[in-house]
């Protein structure tokens, strides 16, 4: 056997027989792993799915709208908060919105599937509000992170971010209600230094967050919102759909 030989016959035996070194996993960021929005505070979630609706042909058009109807697709909601007064604004795929004010201990909302004219007024604890209490949690589609599912620190679209998945939590929110999602758990990034949300995701959809620097120190309701709770001062004791 040659000097060559002996060489790689040695190589081969410390690769196999001797104990490889091990490196550590990163440990867990301190907490909080997630923050709490300041006050004020505004942000947008736009959502992209990983399989976009299909334009249809002439002949499937009038069935596609209806169907589109029937199931809309949020892409993008808006949210702005500001002591106990806070907006939510969801815009969905085929054009409409839903729009939910809490104003002074008063829920305004509009559904999708409203007419574009009524507005809903109901005291904030009323059984059948859409809202329960004040805001919160902020963040719902983030509940699930916590310690055990950090992976690690990376960089996402120039972003220095904390990574984590779940592969046992449930998918997100607002799928497409035909096409029932088959999501294996969610990811998400959260950025290192204010510990708020970057995006989160499944491979069903995809949500990224963006914050506003100066969002307004106060929350008003505008248009027909601003109307139909001027309502509900001139008749306190009728609560219910209001047609400013």
């Amino acid at each position: 056997m040659n000097k060559k030989q002996i060489i790689l016959y040695l190589g081969a035996f410390a690769a196999i027989c001797l104990p490889r070194p091990s490196f550590a996993a990163e440990s867990p960021p301190e907490p909080p792993l997630l923050a709490v929005v300041a006050d004020p505070c505004a942000w947008t979630i736009d959502v992209q799915y990983a399989t976009p609706r299909k334009s249809p042909d002439s002949k499937q058009a009038k069935t596609a709208k209806r169907l589109m109807d029937i199931y809309p697709l949020m892409i993008r909601e808006t949210v702005e908060k500001a002591g106990p007064n806070w907006h939510r604004e969801k815009l969905f795929d085929n054009r409409t919105k839903e729009n939910v004010w809490v104003y002074k201990g008063t829920v305004l909302f509009q559904f999708q599937n409203f007419p574009p004219d009524k507005v809903t007024a109901l005291p904030i604890n009323d059984p059948v509000s859409p809202v329960k209490s004040d805001f919160g949690p902020d963040f719902p589609d983030l509940d699930w992170i916590r310690p055990e599912v950090f992976v690690k620190t990376v960089t996402y679209h120039g972003q220095n971010c904390h990574f984590y998945e779940d592969k046992e939590v449930a998918p997100l929110d607002g799928g497409d209600a035909l096409k029932p999602s088959t999501a294996n758990g969610r990811r998400a990034w959260i950025d290192v230094k204010t510990r708020l949300p970057v995006a989160v995701e499944d491979d069903v959809m995809l949500k990224r967050y963006s914050f506003l620097k100066d969002p307004s120190p106060s929350i008003e309701p505008s248009g027909i919102f601003a109307t139909a709770y001027q309502a509900t001062l001139r008749r306190p004791n009728t609560p219910g759909n209001i047609l400013p």
